[in-house]
């Protein structure tokens, strides 16, 4: 809720991050002359100038200068410098000045035809070996694609630029591109993948010595690990970058610096330490802006809320809220309700609580937060319910329901697809290994024959070793079909005990305990025979399932269907949701939305109308007979 503070607030702030460190670049290798003194260049847009290189060179230094604050400006230099160009029928100086044309269009939102251009100025920097330009003008352009969100391009055009900063002796150009390439996998919600390429990028930094650049690096790192709520992560980095943000002297940077660790040490409750972040900030050594003067009130509020003293977090929040609203931060008006609304419900004045409630919606609604949206829908639902107007909670209700268990289905696929892929990996690693083997002693076999002038006779043998390799491959591929069928027949007759059980009912009802005591195997490696009087519940996990029974916890490669179809004639177990089946010799109760077990779990009753009504009918079934029919 508070990555505010370590991120640029917004996609834009991004591309403005990568555009700043192309125009650095630029600046450090585009013109001869330097821009040590830009009132001192500025006379030259008004005067008569000479149609020269220097000139030329000079203009173009102060169209980088222009490209922020004035894109007119910058336009203008760029113009007068393509002109001498063409006079002087330069191409490095027409590329150069249409390439500063583009930056300005890029900043304007002219993407499409900012691209022309540097497909154009790319292979003119290309034919004269200008490595360093190449990287600039395809790390601009994958901003381009940035801007309509299209990462999958962005990400191609960066990683050819990774390719060119390859080739130059430049540690800090390759450290530029692989923080782009980090803010890419950041936009595109892969943390995980930023982290990645924000450490490679810190090599090469730590190698020149650039602590400064390096301490950014440190800072973005650990807002990503706050991002995926290991704030202890988050603090190690930030901590480094504040050594770094020291050393350089970068008072801004480390005032934001202190901002995060004050958040991250609130989420760990660590309130000792978050508040004395929040003195230093009190008088911080660099001037605050309004955001962050209503950043701190909101966090001080927060940090008294944390300690129960609502009467002294109220006033800050206000005081932030007022502050947020002059700065025009959405986020922190956003954050600042939703803290408002929390605090009113505590207090249980949910008259109070409720246009908080809705601001904080109405506000993440417009970000199109999903994580903020679903806790907003669920203060909505509490302060409707306590102000009396239950039909109205109840729909919010609803919402946060489904809004959370879409949440965690995204968690959990993610979750079963690395379990998957770490089984198919041990699976397959044996058989890889062999090849990979078999392949080594090929090329030694081609080397020696090729050395020992052999031609024909390593060619001979390379056929021989290949059909050889094949049909050991076809061998090892049937004798892994002949395992794959004999696991299914040992499953058949493990289960042929539960089928004649159950054959049985026809001719005579089996009680409670005779059904109890019915096995069931499991289709794992270990083949485990479960007594169906011993199985709470089983919950469904994608491609597999997890039986919670009285002696512990097994899994099974298979889905719920397979299970539902096999225990069914059993009358044993109902599928109260997607995701689970209960064990009806468990159920001690239930509620709305929840069925209770004996072992002192809650398992879900789908939402849907018509299955939350059948598990019901169900419920009262076994209920009202103490479940003790067979």
């Amino acid at each position: 809720m508070c990555f505010f503070l370590a991120q640029p607030a917004s996609r834009f702030n991004w591309i403005l991050l990568c555009l700043t460190g192309c125009l650095i670049l630029s600046l450090s290798t585009s013109a001869q002359t330097p821009l040590s003194n830009p009132d001192s260049l500025k006379k030259i847009t008004f005067d008569a100038y000479a149609s020269d290189v220097s000139t030329a060179d000079r203009l173009l230094a102060l169209a980088a200068y222009y490209w922020q604050i004035s894109p007119d400006s910058a336009n203008d230099c760029s113009q007068k410098a393509l002109k001498i160009g063409i006079d002087l029928k330069n191409d490095t100086l027409i590329a150069l000045s249409r390439y500063m044309t583009a930056n300005v269009m890029l900043v304007e939102g002219k993407n499409t035809e900012a691209r022309q251009i540097y497909t154009a100025v790319k292979s003119v920097f290309e034919k004269y070996g200008k490595d360093k330009r190449v990287v600039q003008t395809l790390s601009n352009q994958a901003n381009t694609y940035l801007n309509e969100n299209k990462y999958a391009e962005a990400r191609a055009l960066f990683n050819e630029a990774l390719k060119f900063a390859e080739r130059l002796n430049d540690l800090k150009t390759r450290a530029f591109v692989l923080s782009n390439l980090g803010i890419v996998h950041d936009m595109e919600g892969d943390k995980t993948g930023a982290i990645q390429r924000y450490t490679e990028a810190l090599k090469y930094l730590e190698q020149i010595g650039d602590t400064g650049s390096a301490a950014r690096i440190y800072h973005n790192i650990g807002s990503l690990y706050s991002n995926l709520e290991d704030q202890q992560n988050a603090i190690q980095f930030t901590l480094k970058a504040c050594e770094g943000y020291t050393a350089a002297g970068n008072k801004k940077s480390l005032t934001t610096a202190f901002f995060n660790l004050a958040y991250y040490y609130k989420e760990l409750d660590s309130i000792a330490l978050s508040e004395h972040y929040l003195n230093k900030l009190l008088k911080p050594e660099f001037p605050l802006n309004q955001a962050q003067q209503s950043t701190l009130l909101l966090l001080r509020g927060q940090v008294a809320e944390k300690r129960g003293l609502y009467d002294v977090a109220i006033p800050l929040l206000d005081s932030a809220l007022v502050v947020a609203k002059q700065a025009n931060s959405a986020i922190n008006i956003h954050n600042t309700s939703a803290t408002l609304s929390r605090i009113f419900l505590e207090k249980k004045q949910y008259a109070t609580a409720l246009p908080h409630a809705r601001k904080a919606l109405d506000l993440a609604l417009q970000m199109g937060d999903d994580v903020s949206i679903n806790l907003d829908q669920k203060l909505m639902a509490h302060s409707l319910a306590g102000s009396g107007q239950k039909a109205e909670a109840y729909t919010y209700l609803q919402a946060y329901e489904v809004g959370r268990d879409t949440q965690y289905t995204r968690e959990r696929f993610q979750a079963i697809q690395n379990t998957e892929r770490k089984y198919d990996t041990e699976k397959k690693e044996w058989l890889i290994a062999r090849q990979q083997s078999d392949l080594r002693e090929q090329r030694l076999w081609l080397a020696l024959s090729l050395l020992a002038i052999m031609g024909l006779i390593a060619g001979l043998y390379w056929l021989f070793r290949s059909r050889r390799l094949k049909q050991e491959q076809l061998t090892i591929k049937s004798a892994l079909n002949q395992l794959l069928q004999e696991q299914n027949d040992q499953l058949q007759q493990a289960n042929i005990n539960l089928q004649s059980k159950l054959e049985q009912t026809s001719l005579r009802p089996l009680s409670k305990e005779e059904l109890g005591q019915i096995t069931v195997t499991l289709s794992n490696q270990n083949k485990t025979v479960l007594a169906l009087g011993d199985i709470f519940y089983i919950e469904s996990k994608g491609n597999f399932v997890t039986f919670y029974t009285t002696k512990g916890v097994h899994h099974d490669w298979q889905a719920l269907n397979h299970y539902e179809e096999l225990l069914a004639p059993t009358t044993l177990f109902y599928r109260t949701h997607r995701s689970y089946m209960v064990n009806r010799l468990h159920v001690t109760g239930r509620r709305a939305t929840e069925v209770l077990l004996s072992n002192g779990n809650a398992v879900a009753i789908a939402s849907t109308p018509e299955t939350k009504a059948a598990a019901h009918e169900w419920l009262d079934k076994w209920l009202t007979t103490g479940h003790t029919e067979s």
